[in-house]
């Protein structure tokens, strides 16, 4: 019975789900497995009856016999009622959890918005608010809809009546409250927008949020009994949220009006000085108010017309029966600004009239108190509210209007203390307050004094008076200081805040029991502090009153308590230390407890935090100007010259002048007492700061180098004694004393007194030096009492002794070279002379040396190290020898030098059988070139025992008499390497070519050819042998020259380098070739072709030939762009389909990647399929058609008129012959070109889809000249007119855009290169379009392919390649639906369609420059991760995409890898981003255009060829093992960590602070966490596992080659070593495998203040890193992707006890793992799911990633098939994941219609760039289980 009724999803049920869930995580319908589940109990229930117990709550049920056989029984029917009972239980509980969920994710969703609504945080635009409250509005009814529609939740409403109720009861007072909120929010907003100035498209966000507030409303409270019961009982009428009708919305606009109103009138009526307006003056007053409040207004009720129908369409009918008046939208009634139009000109009248009198009312209603005299009756009580209105008046509007735009300019120098603008407006503000406070009238016991509104007021202008000077002094001050704006910062610091002498002066009234007054004058702060003190006496507290004052005098209420401390609190904020703090708070104390007058110190107290802090940051931010203008290294070790420094450094004019100058400039306006203070601060920082760098760094100095370091210390001086400063004599004097700068004098003296260091000599330790300058301590110049060196001694001593001093010279002493260390600084210096041949150099590096009484151990050392080198080494050395002498050596050294060699002959002839010839020759030269004395060789005649020693002085002397009338023996060694002249070696080689082509001899060309020596000319041999073949004749040449050039690349003596610039000269020369060789092409085609086929050149070379076949630069280029709907000139146009299209899907569903493609484009109700099929014939490709097919989606209106454009363009080369018909429609192009030949392009016409019946269409043709190809778009549009009329027969006439004469480029002229010919074509869809190409060269046609043979065509390939689809993966066979198939299929053919050719040059940044510079011309044929957003090569995304390839077409794969190896440069780097020419940067940020080249990437191309391995042909294997070797070797070489066998990724964010943790792009990984700190102590150990990887396969291949291969499986058994890789990165804390290096767990961002350049505004604010725990060296604690790589590159033992834990973490749901497959960091890391900056959003922390987690799978399926302890459990994760990762994956992409970059961990979304079908399309691997 079971299997009858029950289908096969009954088991999904009732197995373990992953995660321990048997529920979805989407709010969407019931997934596929839910629904078999849903099915199979509704089959079984036929035979089943249940029913609920409803004493026990439990379910029972019973079988039920079959049809006509009642009275049967089963004895397993009680066992299978029991089991479909807790079915049916276990289905109704999960439908109640999914209830549950649903409410909770909604009551989550409504608490969250009323928690945005109570934030101070600024809030959404209005309509986006009053939008997202109609969504919480309708929670419970969308609720209540699941339940009555749901059969198995639909008892629940009459079952469970309270729960139902009280879930309705609680999304209803969460809607209810978030109503209340954002009705406060929009009444304040409207209120704000009766202000002037509001923006109207604010306005118009403003009224239609509004419109939805109110339908909102209404859906909440549909009538006013159901409002009490949302809300609940109890709850007060007036706390329901009210709607904003017309006249609500009218009212708020004229009370906020009027308001304002009455404040203008009430100025008019009631002046300050207590006169009134003339009568005469009144009404032009009041119509100037009248004409305000109209130009204010009107805009305003405009905005609402046009903006919002809903708010005055239903209370105003002033358009009946206007036909004109636009009706709302369906579905809405907001609009936008600007439809609005004259026919609402009325409506907007209309509310006019109404808002008129309720403006003028509320402005009367607010005019009568203002106008009321504070009630008291005492001449005290009218004084004190007239100085209160006046400390009301203008001089406080002034004083905040001058603090927002007030920049503190720095006035001339005045007689008293300087004074920002709004501190004296701020200033007149206290002497009012104070007679306020002093004048308070005081009233009989138990009655207050004045009235309570006076004491509340005068109380609030005493608090806003000292906020505002609080505010001001410390938000200016510090906004100087970040802005690095010096002068205003001591203005205000040392200005505003200073105590003053000698200015006005401010006493108190006699008698009113504060004290007497104070001794000086104050500013600010000490203003501010008396006000407190005046607050503290009028309003005593309870509990601190005197005794002698009356009990009424206290405070009264808690109003009034409060604003008393907020003004101490305000007095107190202007501080910047706690002790500060501290001290003002007691003495405000003792000053309100007794009768003091405030003391200036709080002031000066607080000026000098100030100052403190003031230098602390100068001292820091001249540490950072030394560290970015400083210069390092040889700068300051340059040897002594004639001309001794004279003037500063232009980095020391910088510093000086960014820090002190600007300090001195602000320090003229502060009084005199405080200058020298500040300006001691400041440049004891700023010295300090610079000698600090220079200890940091540890520049080491020359003489020369301290000489200048003194003329830039110097400029300290020169500042201060400059004139324009205008310091008095004291002040300098106090300055030029400070012992910072007699530290600098010491640090200089130190310096000079130090031995001159030279390039090659040991340098002077650096300890050494702070020990002489260091005497304060470690890292310090000095400290008080230091004697810094010799000091001059003082005549006037008392124990002078003139006698004992004698004569003191004082001289540089370097120390005599010991033989060791004189050969240790001599060799390199000879080697590099070798390289640069400048002996100009090595005589300047000698002088430097004292070589004392070894300077014969130079020739020596030089003669026994060209010895052993080349003829060119030795050239180079008889021509040293002749430089040295005279300037360095003399003919005595060089002949003592000869004399040793000599003698030492028995031993030279060991290394260098040769040496008496080679030392013959040497002395013959130096002889001749006078380095030698003459007689040389007569000291030697009879007096020679040692025959090698005959034998050179016979070969010199022989020598010397063959050329006696000869200076100098020239050719003694040849003309060697790249001594000769560059027509001399072009001669040779041509020579040695011809001379081969006689003989045939290839070892014989190939030893001339090393002889020559000139490895970096051997390109000039490639272009000669090239173009000797392309002049010459026959196929003989072409033959005996490729075997040439294949022996010379084999033998390594070619590089690929000089091939490819050898073949790249002959392109670049061909149209010249071409003239003298008509054949040239033709014969260059065989050439290369034979050479490819040999190995020689690569495919990308062969390609890049000019003549090649293809779509190449000269060839005919067939392309084609659409336009639909639009047909305005230029609108619609589109040629490629982009990411920020918006198109609903496009891609290609079927690609073989050679014969046979259809894509489908999604164009907003177009749909437009392409096709095409190749056949092969003829010698030129043969033939190929291209088929469009336009249908309209959906249904309703007419199609729309769409444009197809045809071109056809060639790049100079070549012939193109129109032809038409009717003179408008191209019917055809022919033409020829030489890589093509002839040619015949047809445009047939267009046809229904089926391709039966002909289709109406208007056809325009375009005949222009391009600049080229990329500027196809802009011919088109530049050639639109839209005078055209599309007529069909019998239809409705439309104008629409058609080409119709080229008016030329904008922008600058560039020279035409292309010619382009167009044929558009205008049809309504549906329809269909071909075009095909005939190759001329193909002579049996069987029928064109077009029509119904394109149609078979096209049905063959689709079949060929299903066939071949189901044959490689095998995708039926396992199960897979017909829809998933084809998915599998789009994806791998998205991948096919995307491949493509790229050539251009990267930008690559190297040590060795300065500045990036071209990699050099390449070509590339490489699959992309994505067409539209990353049409480039990524190297590590290349080794995922090549595992695919790999699977389909092995040879196709190979030739990928193979262009990839061959963009590698001399050291073995490839770079990781291939931006080829300047059309591809363009597509690029800046900051990743640029390539260094000691940037790696992960090498993942082993992963491609670890598969490709076994089958590869051994000589393509052959050619690519020394790329793959070198590759090895320089990821081994720069990519070494700080131990044995570790690694780390060079190239880290170098800006680490604006983080939040630095990125590794190296590690294609970009924003994974890494150390928080990056340092040279880092251990990567995803490299490390990769490097394991890259030895495994050469050790492989080289076993297949015969070489070598232990060194790399010895590499590998490292790297492969378990225990050492615990030791290495086994992070106990984590439980898990991570990186190491210097980490600080405690990192967050903030926003920072950006200092400016001095001079320049201050930038916008930025977002930094903020460290809160010091770094130390530690294991990251980060688990994610990186921790895994043992894992998935199964480096761990399948018995090794890690393996255990690494699978827990992974299957862990708290970390790792995922219903959509595993996320890439753990939820539980500090960093999941953070930002980098505010502008970098996550990346790779905590999204699905499916190249890792095809590794995963791969590693799972591998510990599956291999024993051991963890077996089953990783088949049962292997299972788990794989169904998680596919399923996933296709429900994405059946909903989107698109493959992602990656997932969302939480919703399994798509996330990034999309499509993506680079390594996303490993879903077919794992979908065929193919690993």
């Amino acid at each position: 019975m079971l299997r009858s009724c029950v289908g096969p999803g009954i088991r999904l049920l009732r197995s373990a789900r992953p995660g321990g869930s048997t529920a979805s995580d989407s709010d969407d319908e019931d997934g596929e497995d839910d629904a078999r589940v849903e099915r199979s109990f509704q089959g079984l229930s036929r035979a089943f009856r249940a029913w609920e117990n409803p004493r026990t709550e439990t379910f029972q049920g019973h079988v039920l016999p079959p049809p006509g056989d009642a009275f049967s029984f089963h004895a397993a029917w009680p066992r299978v009622a029991e089991r479909c009972s807790a079915l049916h239980a276990l289905l109704l509980h999960r439908h109640q959890l999914r209830l549950a969920r649903r409410y909770c994710r909604r009551l989550k969703a409504a608490s969250d918005f009323v928690r945005r609504l109570l934030s101070p945080e600024p809030p959404p635009p209005p309509r986006e608010l009053c939008e997202e409250l109609r969504v919480h509005a309708g929670h419970w009814a969308a609720l209540r809809r699941r339940m009555r529609s749901d059969a198995w939740l639909r008892p629940l409403l009459l079952r469970r009546p309270e729960a139902v109720a009280h879930m309705r009861r609680a999304l209803g007072l969460l809607a209810l409250q978030a109503a209340r909120l954002l009705e406060e929010r929009l009444e304040a907003a409207l209120r704000g927008a009766a202000r002037d100035g509001t923006p109207p498209a604010l306005l118009a966000d403003l009224f239609q949020g509004l419109d939805v507030y109110n339908r909102a409303l209404r859906e909440l409270l549909p009538e006013p009994g159901s409002a009490r019961s949302a809300a609940g009982a109890g709850r007060a009428e007036g706390e329901l949220p009210r709607a904003f009708p017309l006249r609500r919305v009218l009212a708020l606009l004229a009370n906020e009006r009027g308001r304002r109103a009455a404040e203008s009138l009430a100025r008019l009526l009631r002046r300050g000085d207590g006169g009134s307006v003339a009568e005469e003056d009144l009404p032009e007053a009041l119509r100037a108010l009248c004409l305000e409040d109209e130009r204010l207004a009107v805009p305003v009720l405009r905005v609402l017309v046009a903006s919002a129908d809903g708010l005055w369409r239903s209370e105003l009918d002033v358009l009946s029966g206007n036909p004109a008046a636009p009706s709302p939208r369906p579905g809405s009634g907001c609009k936008a600004v600007r439809w609005l139009d004259a026919s609402h000109a009325a409506a907007a009248e209309a509310l006019h009239a109404r808002y008129r009198p309720l403006c003028w009312e509320a402005a009367g209603a607010a005019l009568g108190p203002r106008l009321e005299l504070p009630s008291g009756g005492t001449g005290l009580a009218v004084g004190a509210a007239r100085e209160l209105q006046r400390a009301l008046g203008p001089d406080f509007a002034r004083a905040l209007g001058s603090g927002l735009s007030d920049r503190c300019a720095v006035p001339e120098r005045s007689e008293g203390a300087a004074q920002s603008g709004t501190a004296r407006l701020l200033q007149r503000l206290y002497p009012s307050l104070s007679s306020a406070l002093q004048n308070l009238p005081d009233a009989p016991e138990g009655g207050p004094p004045g009235s309570p509104c006076l004491r509340l007021q005068l109380l609030g202008c005493c608090l806003a008076t000292a906020q505002a000077s609080c505010s001001w002094l410390m938000g200016k001050a510090f906004q100087f200081l970040a802005a690095w704006s010096l002068q205003q910062f001591l203005l205000v610091t040392q200005g505003d805040l200073q105590v003053g002498a000698g200015s006005r002066g401010r006493g108190r009234v006699p008698g009113d029991g504060l004290g007497s007054p104070p001794p000086s004058p104050q500013l600010l702060k000490a203003e501010t502090d008396a006000l407190e003190l005046s607050v503290s006496a009028a309003f005593p507290e309870p509990g601190a009153s005197p005794q002698h004052l009356a009990p009424h005098r206290r405070l009264r209420c808690h109003h009034e308590r409060r604003l008393c401390q907020q003004i101490r609190s305000a007095a107190a904020g202007i501080q910047v230390r706690p002790r500060a703090a501290g001290a003002l708070r007691s003495r405000s104390g003792m000053e309100r407890s007794g009768t003091a007058a405030p003391s200036p110190r709080s002031s000066q107290l607080f000026a000098g935090d100030v100052l403190k802090l003031f230098s602390t940051d100068c001292k820091r931010m001249s540490a950072e100007i030394f560290d970015q203008t400083m210069p390092l290294g040889r700068h300051w070790r340059l040897g002594l010259r004639a001309e001794l420094p004279t003037s500063p450094s232009e980095y020391a004019a910088a510093a000086v002048q960014s820090v002190l100058g600007q300090v001195l400039q602000g320090a003229r306006l502060l009084p005199r007492d405080s200058q020298v203070p500040t300006l001691a601060r400041v440049m004891t920082a700023f010295v300090e700061a610079w000698m600090d760098h220079i200890l940091a760094q540890k520049i080491k100095f020359s003489l020369q180098g301290a000489l200048q370091l003194q003329q830039d210390f110097a400029l300290v001086r020169e500042l201060v004694q400059c004139e324009r400063y205008g310091l008095e004599p004291d002040a300098r004097q106090a300055l030029l004393s400070l012992r910072v700068l007699q530290q600098m004098d010491g640090a200089i003296l130190c310096l000079l007194q130090q031995p001159s260091g030279k390039a090659y000599l040991p340098p002077h330790g650096w300890p050494s030096l702070r020990h002489c300058c260091g005497a304060g301590g470690k890292g310090v110049w000095g400290a008080p009492g230091v004697v810094y060196g010799y000091q001059e001694p003082d005549a006037r001593d008392p124990n002078y002794d003139e006698a004992a001093q004698g004569d003191t010279v004082y001289a540089t002493v370097v120390p005599e070279l010991e033989e060791d260390e004189l050969e240790q600084n001599v060799q390199p210096m000879v080697l590099e002379y070798f390289e640069h041949g400048d002996a100009g150099e090595v005589v300047e590096l000698l002088r430097g040396l004292n070589l004392g009484g070894r300077r014969h151990a130079v020739p020596s050392l030089a003669v026994a190290l060209a010895l052993e080198g080349k003829a060119s080494h030795r050239e180079l050395t008889s021509r040293l020898l002749s430089d040295l002498v005279g300037r360095v050596l003399s003919p005595d050294d060089v002949a003592w030098a000869f004399d040793e060699m000599l003698r030492d002959l028995p031993d030279l002839i060991l290394d260098t059988p040769e040496a008496p010839q080679m030392l013959g020759q040497f002395i013959a030269r130096a002889v001749a070139d006078h380095a030698l004395p003459l007689d040389f060789l007569e000291r030697y005649k009879g007096r020679v025992d040692c025959e090698h020693a005959r034998a050179a002085l016979d070969r010199a002397a022989v020598l010397l008499r063959i050329k006696r009338d000869v200076n100098r023996l020239d050719n003694v060694w040849g003309v060697g390497g790249g001594q000769r002249p560059v027509k001399h070696l072009v001669k040779e080689m041509n020579l040695l070519l011809r001379e081969y082509l006689l003989s045939g001899d290839v070892w014989e060309a190939e030893r001339c050819l090393r002889a020559l020596e000139v490895p970096h000319f051997h390109h000039e041999l490639v272009y000669e042998a090239v173009v000797m073949v392309l002049e010459g004749s026959g196929d003989a040449p072409v033959v005996t020259m490729v075997t040439l050039l294949q022996v010379l690349w084999e033998t390594g003596l070619v590089t690929l380098d000089q091939m490819n610039r050898g073949f790249q000269r002959v392109y670049a020369a061909l149209a010249d070739l071409s003239l003298d060789a008509p054949l040239a092409h033709v014969r260059l085609e065989r050439l290369l072709e034979l050479c490819c086929q040999r190995g020689v050149v690569t495919r990308a070379l062969r390609d890049a030939c000019p003549a090649r076949y293809g779509m190449g630069e000269n060839g005919a280029l067939p392309a084609v762009g659409w336009r639909h709907g639009d047909q305005r000139e230029g609108a619609g146009l589109r040629h490629t389909c982009e990411q920020s299209d918006g198109l609903a899907r496009y891609g290609w569903l079927l690609h073989d990647g050679e014969r046979f493609g259809l894509q489908d484009i999604h164009d907003h109700g177009l749909l437009l399929r392409t096709e095409f099929a190749k056949r092969p014939g003829g010698m030129h490709g043969g033939d190929w058609s291209w088929r469009v097919t336009a249908r309209t989606e959906g249904a309703g209106s007419p199609a729309a008129l769409l444009s197809l454009f045809f071109y056809v363009a060639t790049d100079g080369q070549g012939t193109l012959q129109p032809h038409l018909e009717d003179g408008t429609r191209l019917a055809a192009v022919t033409g020829t070109s030489e890589e093509l030949g002839d040619f015949k392009i047809t445009f047939l016409r267009p046809t229904t889809d089926s391709g039966e019946d002909a289709v109406y269409s208007s056809y325009h043709y375009l005949d222009a000249w391009s600049p080229g190809l990329h500027r196809l778009t802009d011919v088109v549009r530049s050639s639109l007119s839209s005078r055209f009329v599309f007529a069909p027969p019998g239809g409705p006439r439309q104008r629409f855009a058609a080409v119709d004469a080229f008016r030329g480029l904008p922008g600058a002229a560039e020279a035409p290169r292309s010619r382009v010919l167009l044929h558009q074509v205008t049809l309504r869809p549906p329809a269909r379009v071909e075009v095909s190409f005939e190759s001329g060269s193909v002579r049996e046609r069987r029928a064109a392919l077009a029509g119904p043979v394109l149609t078979a065509e096209l049905a063959r390939h689709q079949a060929a390649f299903e066939r071949r689809f189901e044959d490689t993966f095998g995708l039926q066979r396992k199960g897979f639906p017909p829809a998933q198939r084809r998915f599998a299929q789009a994806a791998l053919s998205n991948m096919l369609g995307g491949m493509g050719h790229f050539h251009g040059h990267s930008l690559v940044q190297s040590p060795l420059h300065e500045r990036p510079v071209p990699y050099g011309e390449s070509s590339l044929f490489t699959a992309v991760p994505s067409r539209s957003f990353f049409p480039r090569g990524f190297l590590w995304d290349e080794g995922f995409h090549q595992l695919l390839l790999a699977r389909w077409d092995a040879e196709l794969s190979r030739e990928v890898i193979a262009h990839w190896f061959d963009l590698m440069n001399a050291e073995g780097w490839i770079p990781r981003e291939q931006i080829l020419g300047e059309e591809a940067r363009a597509k690029v940020p800046p900051e990743f255009v640029v390539q260094r080249s000691d940037v790696a990437n992960p090498p993942t191309l082993f992963l491609a060829l670890r598969r490709l391995l076994g089958a590869a042909p051994l000589p393509y294997l052959r050619r690519l093992f020394p790329r793959l070797r070198a590759w090895y070797e320089w990821y081994n070489s720069t990519q070494a960590g700080p131990l044995p066998y570790t690694f780390r990724w060079r190239g880290r964010d170098p800006d680490p602070e604006r983080f939040l943790n630095p990125k590794t792009l190296a590690s294609g990984l970009d924003d994974y966490p890494r150390a928080s700190h990056p340092s040279a102590d880092e251990r990567h150990l995803d490299l490390r596992c990769w490097m394991a990887l890259a030895s495994q396969v050469l050790a492989e291949a080289a076993e297949r080659l015969g070489e070598a291969a232990e060194p790399y499986r010895h590499m590998q058994r490292a790297l492969s070593d378990n225990e050492l890789l615990e030791r290495l990165h086994w992070a106990e804390e984590l439980g898990a495998f991570a990186d190491f290096g210097n980490h600080s767990r405690a990192v967050g961002l903030r926003r920072e203040a950006v200092r400016a350049a001095p001079g320049r505004p201050p930038p916008a604010p930025r977002t930094v890193r903020v460290v809160y725990e010091e770094p130390r060296l530690r294991f990251v604690g980060a688990l994610g992707y990186v921790s895994l790589f043992p894992l998935l590159l199964q480096l761990l033992r399948p018995d090794s006890p890690r393996l255990g834990a690494v699978l827990d973490a992974v299957r862990d749901e708290r970390r790792l793992w995922t219903p959509f497959g595993l996320r890439s960091l753990s939820r539980d890391s500090p960093l999941y799911m953070q930002r980098n900056t505010e502008h970098d959003p996550p990346y790779w922390r905590g999204s699905v990633w499916v190249n890792i987690n095809y590794l995963a799978l791969q590693a799972l399926h591998g510990y599956a098939k291999r024993p051991g302890p963890h077996r089953l459990r990783a088949e049962q994760m292997y299972g788990e994941l794989r169904h998680n990762l596919i399923g996933n994956l296709y429900r994405q992409y059946a909903e989107s219609g698109y493959l992602w970059e990656h997932y969302s961990d939480s919703t399994g979304g798509g996330q990034g760039s999309h499509p993506f079908t680079g390594w996303s399309a490993l879903v077919v691997l794992a979908m065929a289980e193919d690993y």
